[in-house]
């Protein structure tokens, strides 16, 4: 759990240095909304999603030393997790749908879906989910659907944009990331079946994911302004392999050592939490 809030933390802040220098920078002009709508907003909807990534998490590890009732806590909780979700999925939608990319209609799907979450998630408060495990389950059933299928569709346009091998291994990832999730949300949301099951050492295989996720979406995301790419055109299918911009290499190059040594830390100390070795409990 530290570990997704850390580097949930440590990409919203590479998110915000690079909307910085994106102004300036014309290799960076796919950040600008103004420019080029659909990419500009593909960054948006991501760094919203991480901001709801580390507000959940911080608030799930405030609460451990706290003691409130379980409707003002479980409600926003509810509504924070599936903005994230829905986030990602918007992200997913901008990215394929180029010129044709209509934020206003976006925002207005999204305050629909978050209306009718709350009105959801307070019905089920009322029925005393706490109590009742199938309720439960339904309750937070629309924040593990829509989370799922937006990972996987922002590996789906990843693909479909720039295919080859960079495409699909960015698919492929997304799907493991996506599977692997599904458990790991429902242990998060206090589902007592799965509680103490050791699920929890998902977390930091999630953050591993997480930042090779992150960090290769807004990697190809500022390539896009490739020419190849024609990224204000809309495109839903794969048509064939997409060369990178002769400078992205040289970034993968300079990040590539420091986001190899996260995944391999995370990952270790899970193997390390499972495998119950002496020091992996710090």
């Amino acid at each position: 759990m530290y570990a997704n809030l850390v580097l949930a933390f440590s990409i919203l802040v590479v998110m915000f240095l690079l909307h910085l220098t994106a102004g300036a920078n014309s290799r960076l002009s796919a950040l600008r909304y103004s420019e080029h709508r659909s990419t500009g907003a593909a960054f948006a909807f991501f760094a919203v999603t991480f901001a709801c990534i580390f507000l959940l998490y911080s608030v799930e590890i405030y609460l451990k030393t706290q003691s409130l009732p379980h409707a003002v806590v479980h409600v926003p909780e509810i509504l924070v997790g599936d903005l994230g979700a829905i986030s990602i999925l918007a992200t997913a939608i901008a990215y394929s749908r180029g010129r044709e990319f209509d934020l206003g209609a976006t925002l207005g799907w999204i305050a629909k879906f978050m209306a009718f979450v709350f009105l959801w998630a307070v019905a089920f408060e009322l029925l005393g989910h706490d109590r009742n495990k199938f309720l439960t389950v339904l309750e937070v059933s629309p924040d593990i659907i829509a989370a799922a299928l937006g990972v996987i569709a922002l590996g789906w346009v990843v693909y479909v944009r720039w295919g080859g091998v960079i495409g699909e291994g960015f698919f492929l990832l997304a799907i493991a990331y996506a599977l692997l999730q599904v458990p790991a949300n429902l242990v998060l949301s206090g589902f007592a079946p799965l509680a103490g099951s050791g699920l929890e050492l998902t977390f930091p295989i999630l953050a591993g994911g997480k930042i090779l996720l992150a960090f290769g979406f807004l990697a190809l995301l500022c390539g896009s302004t490739q020419p190849e790419l024609n990224i204000d055109e809309p495109k839903y299918w794969p048509s064939g392999a997409v060369p990178v911009p002769n400078w992205l290499p040289r970034m993968w190059q300079v990040t590539g050592g420091f986001v190899t040594a996260i995944v391999v830390t995370v990952v270790a100390d899970s193997v390390a939490r499972m495998l119950n070795l002496p020091g992996s409990h710090r």
